[in-house]
């Protein structure tokens, strides 16, 4: 019987095209013969003492008089810091309107006066050593303890302290002795002409004896050195721990040495008396700490010292101050996830707590890591003592942490653990421009993660959402792999280069997201070790409604340039219209010399892989590039019809095919998803056999079996795959092959 429609370079090609379809390896035949591979992606000594009220340990519930701080408002410091930064004042006289403002000196200069609220614990004296002579004379009072005749608590000289709004002018503070409430470890002592802080200082050595010094010595394994080391019994000194209830300071540690940082050396407190016990906590913690010897100069442990310290206000409290003390810093670490860990920026120093918490309460790691960190600084580096107190080092645990930085809504699990555990509502910034940001495929396009470069122990963070005429997605690795387009005999593909492991950004770099699909929770992925990652978003099990993309660098070496991408083009989406699920449609097939057709009715479906959609892939040398897409039949029915005369005799026979027992080696659609420009741009091809005919004829009778019908042949007459419709959801087209004419016209299928 003739054949007249099995023309044998078509018939190569759609016998290529199917092993490709079907994931035969190393197939040739695909158009230009690119060879595509499936693949997925002070005072008097002695003073009285006052026995410390017996009664029951107060609970450590907030002082109701204590507002909540404003975090946005500007503070006098941030007033001063401009102004330097400006160059209208000097480095000198920033530092000495600093102790200025601190202890509410009217000498303060107007325009630095604000009503933002100081933070605590700030080390005013660091820089003491490199000012004048006259700077200073004019500081020296502060330096000394409240309590001893020649600090800034006495001072009345003319061009002194003489008065500040809402204080004790120096005139009225009492001239006679101080007065303390005693305990067994902590002194705590207040002006005699202000008696109603007795009951304020008994209430302060209960807490600090009773719940502060046994937790913190628990855990930090000493106590803060006492100060009779240095003028035993002279303007407080004693082997217990001072306190001083003054009104002008918030609170602040202050250690009793001559400027060496490296200590250990003995402290004592100047404490508001209207503070809470979180900020007790606190400072106590500072002066815990300050029994540690360390290395460096004095900036170097700064931002750790600030960080411990605030930690210990949940370690001790957990969620008692959340609102008032403890979690008000954490936008100024968290609105800043490109800045490293031990920025010293704005409170930045002091919402760096949040990287313990991680730790200690997310993570796992025992909480004596801290007392392990700080038994560590005698490194003169503060990174690399914590790396190497710290089981796994920053390469374990930063790109953990930053993702649960992204701290989402509620039901998250399990990246909502700073909510569900401490209530904390702050989360990471997001990159400008991606909050979220908003993407569209009309047709195509490609979406840049901006800005892909990370400083040391830093992070960025990229939100998008995707309206429908998104249909295929696929985020492009182009940070942890070297990303091009290159143009492969006539195709331009996105190809990726895997990094050498010495490579910065290899090393250190992780690419982590967080996936919302429609109807189901949120997915956790990494994606440092693919090169591109796949979404279709017409399959409803696929369908993303939210993408997180984090960038982190665990390195922690300030030594080394920040990472970078390595290839010409940085990490990226690529989002197309292009349907990517399912196909539905009808072909036919007829010869107009003959009476044999055939007509289809058939859906196609994405091929599965791993899960995932069927990608194909090209393999060109060492490096990957993602393609197309492929499908298999999984529904409809294939009819073969034929009757004629052939030498006299005549034949007639067909038959109807189930198409989804067809083989998916002999019957695909491949489409070309992926391709950004070039001659395979928005192309598709697809081919199909029906399996052996039974046909009878007539003279003599007999029942013969026949050949393959080819019932789709989706290319031109020139052999070239065909173009989409514009909106990325139609396959129509006709092909003439030798006399035989094949029609055919599929739409993309989007679930619900």
């Amino acid at each position: 019987m003739r054949q007249p429609f099995m023309a044998l370079g078509l018939v190569s090609l759609v016998a290529a095209l199917a092993v490709v379809a079907a994931g035969q390896p190393s197939a040739r035949g695909v158009p230009n013969e690119l060879s595509y591979r499936l693949m997925v992606p002070g005072l008097a000594k002695d003073p009285p003492e006052v026995a410390p009220t017996q009664s029951p340990t107060p609970s450590p519930t907030p002082d109701p008089g204590t507002p909540a701080p404003t975090p946005d408002a500007p503070n006098s410091y941030d007033l001063i810091d401009e102004a330097l930064a400006k160059l209208q004042i000097t480095a000198e006289e920033a530092v000495i309107y600093r102790v200025y403002a601190s202890y509410a000196d009217p000498r303060l200069p107007a325009a630095y006066r604000a009503d933002g609220e100081l933070p605590d614990s700030v080390d005013l004296f660091a820089d003491f050593d490199t000012l004048s002579a006259s700077a200073k004379a004019l500081l020296a009072p502060f330096r000394l303890r409240p309590d001893h005749p020649d600090s800034w608590w006495y001072a009345t000289d003319a061009g002194a302290l003489t008065a500040s709004a809402g204080e004790v002018s120096a005139a009225a503070r009492p001239a006679g002795p101080w007065l303390n409430v005693t305990g067994a470890k902590v002194r705590v002592h207040y002006p005699a002409g202000s008696p109603a802080l007795a009951g304020t200082a008994a209430s302060i050595v209960s807490e600090a004896e009773n719940v502060i010094w046994p937790k913190l010595t628990g855990l930090m394994g000493r106590e803060p050195l006492p100060d009779c080391l240095l003028i035993c019994g002279d303007f407080g000194g004693s082997s217990r721990y001072d306190i001083y209830l003054v009104t002008v300071v918030g609170a602040r540690v202050r250690a009793e040495s001559p400027n060496d940082c490296r200590g250990p050396w003995t402290t004592f407190m100047e404490l508001n008396p209207a503070k809470s016990f979180a900020t007790l906590a606190h400072e106590l913690m500072h002066s815990f700490v300050r029994a540690f010897p360390r290395a460096g100069g004095c900036d170097e442990y700064r931002w750790l010292n600030e960080a411990t310290a605030q930690w210990a206000e949940d370690y001790i409290y957990k969620k008692t101050y959340n609102s008032t003390d403890e979690h008000f810093v954490l936008a100024d670490f968290l609105d800043h996830p490109r800045q490293p860990l031990e920025s010293v920026l704005e409170n930045h120093e002091y919402g760096a707590y949040i990287f313990l918490f991680y730790l200690t309460r997310v993570a796992g790691v025992a909480e004596s890591v801290v007392k392990d960190i700080w038994s560590a600084a005698t490194n003169s580096d503060s990174l690399k003592a914590i790396d190497g107190a710290l089981p796994g080092g920053f390469a374990k645990h930063w790109p953990e942490f930053v993702k649960y930085n992204w701290n989402p809504d509620p039901g998250w699990a399990p990246l909502d653990q700073y909510r569900t555990l401490d209530d904390v509502t702050f989360r990471a910034a997001r990159q400008s421009g991606f909050s979220p940001k908003a993407v569209s495929a009309s047709p195509d396009q490609q979406v840049p993660l901006t800005n892909p470069e990370l400083v040391h122990l830093s992070s960025a963070y990229y939100e998008f959402t995707f309206d429908g005429s998104v249909s295929t997605l696929a985020f492009l690795n182009g940070f942890t792999y070297e990303l091009k387009i290159e143009n492969i005999d006539g195709a331009q593909v996105f190809t990726s280069t895997e990094l050498d492991g010495t490579e910065p950004v290899k090393k250190y770099g992780k690419v982590h997201a967080l996936i919302k699909r429609q109807g189901k929770d949120w997915e956790v992925a990494d994606w440092s070790k693919t090169p591109s990652s796949i979404m279709c978003l017409d399959d409803p099990n696929d369908r993303v409604e939210r993408l997180v993309i984090i960038l982190s660098n665990s390195d922690h070496d300030r030594a080394n340039l920040p990472i970078k991408p390595v290839g010409s083009l940085g990490p990226r989406l690529w989002a197309s219209n292009i349907g990517c699920w399912k196909w539905q449609g009808t072909a036919t097939w007829v010869n107009p010399t003959s009476t044999q057709s055939t007509t289809a009715n058939v859906t196609w479906e994405r091929v599965p892989n791993g899960g995932g959609p069927g990608v194909i892939a090209a393999a060109v040398g060492d490096r990957y590039g993602v393609v197309a897409i492929s499908y298999r039949p999984i529904g409809g029915t294939i009819t073969f019809r034929a009757s004629g005369n052939d030498g006299g005799c005549t034949y007639s026979g067909g038959a109807t095919f189930d198409f989804a027992n067809l083989p998916p080696t002999t019957n695909f659609l491949v489409t070309n998803n992926f391709v950004p420009a070039g001659d395979f741009h928005r192309v598709y091809v697809g081919g199909g056999l029906t399996p052996p005919v039974t046909m009878t004829q007539a003279c003599p009778a007999v029942s013969l079996s026949t050949a393959p019908r080819i019932w789709l042949l989706a290319v031109d007459d020139r052999q070239v795959p065909l173009k989409f419709s514009a909106d990325g959801r139609h396959m129509t087209g006709t092909a003439d092959a030798e006399g035989d004419v094949f029609t055919w016209d599929f739409t993309a299928i989007r679930g619900p």
